[in-house]
């Protein structure tokens, strides 16, 4: 199946990329994604998705925020970026 990375911020800095089609297994979770995309770019890339020093990254598919265990399918668009943070309530 073929699905497409979005990599936000810094994942686009150690990439190079700002998006890529990825073809996986059917059935494949997100962190057997991740797998294929360490082989790829490496420790960098390995410790910026969850690494000591680095905040945990976020996921999101199709527009929904999963956890690393979810099943992607064909055509899903995955994006690869940390939480946004800062800002005050008032």
């Amino acid at each position: 199946m073929i699905v497409f990375v979005k990599f936000l911020g810094y994942f686009s800095q150690v990439t190079g990329k700002r998006e890529e089609k990825l073809v996986l297994d059917e059935g494949s979770t997100i962190s057997e994604m991740l797998d294929e995309l360490v082989k790829k770019y490496g420790k960098k890339f390995r410790d910026a998705i969850g690494g000591e020093g680095y905040r945990e990254a976020l996921f999101v598919v199709n527009g929904e925020r999963v956890e690393k265990d979810h099943t992607l399918a064909h055509g899903d668009e995955v994006i690869i970026s940390y939480p946004l943070g800062g800002g005050s309530k008032r």
